[in-house]
């Protein structure tokens, strides 16, 4: 049954021990399989990705995935393995001007937000300058709570303090 050994599959994914480098976070988001209740399972289905803001880490864990999808291809269980995508990772960013953007748009936060923001990697659209050696920031210009979840929220009284923040960070510039 196809579906049993998705699922054994996806509980030796999730029995991995990420390396302890950088922020790494993995995860199964969709499985899919079989035809009917009373039938056999054919073929099953995931996606299944890992992430990371350090490039070790980020060979570490193809390895370990490579090693386990090997370990059931060795059991005579035809795996086939398809690349949906590969987040760019964090290139030569200088620290000095990393820092002055953070500055910026912190004291934009604090003024017009009366937020201290806090800075840390994840998952967004500033990969792709990260990638490029460009520094970058991605914030928000809302309260809210939730993401990336089906529970996601935002709190629409919030919206104009953030629009402010973002105008005096952009206007900065010109001064």
């Amino acid at each position: 049954n196809a579906i049993h050994y998705a699922a054994k599959m996806i509980d030796t994914f999730y029995s991995l021990k990420a390396p302890d480098i950088g922020k790494t976070t993995y995860n199964v988001g969709m499985i899919e399989g079989g035809t009917s209740v009373n039938t056999i399972a054919q073929e099953a289905s995931m996606l299944f990705e890992y992430r990371s803001d350090s490039r070790a880490c980020l060979e570490k864990m193809k390895a370990m995935f490579e090693s386990i999808v090997a370990a059931y291809r060795s059991m005579g269980i035809e795996v086939e393995v398809v690349l949906l995508g590969g987040r760019p990772r964090m290139g030569d960013v200088d620290a000095a001007r990393q820092q002055a953007l953070e500055e910026r748009i912190a004291a934009a936060t604090r003024a017009e937000a009366e937020l201290t923001p806090s800075f840390h990697s994840d998952s967004t659209d500033c990969n792709i300058p990260f990638s490029l050696g460009i520094p970058a920031v991605c914030t928000g210009v809302y309260r809210g709570a939730g993401a990336p979840t089906r529970e996601e929220y935002i709190e629409l009284s919030s919206l104009p303090a953030g629009f402010r923040m973002m105008l005096s960070f952009l206007l900065s510039y010109l001064t």
